[in-house]
């Protein structure tokens, strides 16, 4: 039944016998949760769904079977929206501190059950137990404080007279997304190899990255699957490069592999196929 008798099929579930007990085992089932739901009961026939509560198994009506289909397409669409207010407010300038973001990567993620509202632990006393593993990106002297969105931790380098403006930060939000950003790696100090990025060192350095936070949501009791949004801002007319971490001179950059930023572009490796599939890199947010 549980192969044959649901549709669409119901992926990871476990069953483990438990010995001991006077009229025998008891069958003990583990049903993960289902990103594909509602599920139908199919078993000999029938055209079912059900769903639980305190008083046991009840089925659906016509009015709850649209709203489990509608909740579910809609899901996607809430991820989408997080990403577009995010990069959107970035774009604007409205950052949780100065952050000037004429270029700058953008790497948020995003747990399912922050989409959903169900994850509610004090995420900002959560980050200031854990506050050095939240650095920023490519920064040795940083600070942390409290805001208004949970924990930032940013980049104080040239923060003071001279400079007030942030080149990268970490924002911890209340429900446990995760917002990384850095301009360190889109700027450099020679002229010429101003618009490169090399490739090999990028993925890198992302894929470090994605582990060492994954890493903490974990530990303050995040569970996946969490979305990954890698996006690049002002980087229309950039040039990548193939090799691990050359810098080739910007006329020649045609010939030595460099190509341009495309926003379908997509990069992928068996190192960070260990994290996550692929990566969607948007070119031309910002110019």
């Amino acid at each position: 039944m549980i192969r044959d008798g649901i549709a669409p099929r119901i992926t990871g579930i476990q069953v483990k016998a438990i010995p001991g007990f006077a009229k025998g085992s008891v069958i003990l089932l583990r049903v993960p949760r289902s990103w594909a739901a509602p599920h139908m009961v199919t078993f000999k026939n029938l055209s079912r769904f059900y769903a639980r509560n305190s008083a046991g198994k009840y089925q659906l009506d016509v009015g709850e079977i649209r709203s489990a289909f509608a909740l579910s397409e809609s899901f996607p669409e809430k991820i989408r929206a997080f990403r577009a207010e995010r990069l959107a407010r970035i774009i604007s300038a409205e950052t949780p501190i100065p952050f000037a973001p004429n270029r700058a990567v953008i790497l948020h993620l995003l747990p399912v059950t922050a989409v959903e509202g169900k994850f509610s632990p004090d995420v900002s006393r959560e980050a200031l137990r854990r506050v050095f593993s939240l650095a920023p990106l490519m920064s040795r002297n940083w600070a942390h404080r409290f805001n208004a969105d949970g924990f930032l931790t940013y980049d104080d380098r040239e923060w003071g007279v001279t400079k007030r403006t942030a080149s990268t930060y970490v924002q911890v939000f209340r429900s446990g997304a995760l917002e990384v950003a850095n301009q360190r790696m889109l700027i450099r100090a020679i002229p010429e190899h101003d618009e490169v990025i090399p490739m090999g060192a990028f993925e890198k350095e992302m894929i470090n990255a994605v582990t060492h936070f994954v890493g903490f949501q974990r530990d303050i009791g995040i569970n996946p699957p969490i979305v990954l949004m890698l996006s690049l801002v002002g980087v229309k007319n950039f040039a990548l490069t193939v090799s691990a971490n050359q810098i080739t001179d910007s006329k020649s950059r045609r010939a030595d592999g460099a190509r341009h930023l495309d926003r379908r572009l997509q990069f992928s490796s068996r190192r960070s196929a260990q994290v996550c599939s692929r990566f969607h890199l948007a070119g031309s947010w910002a110019s």
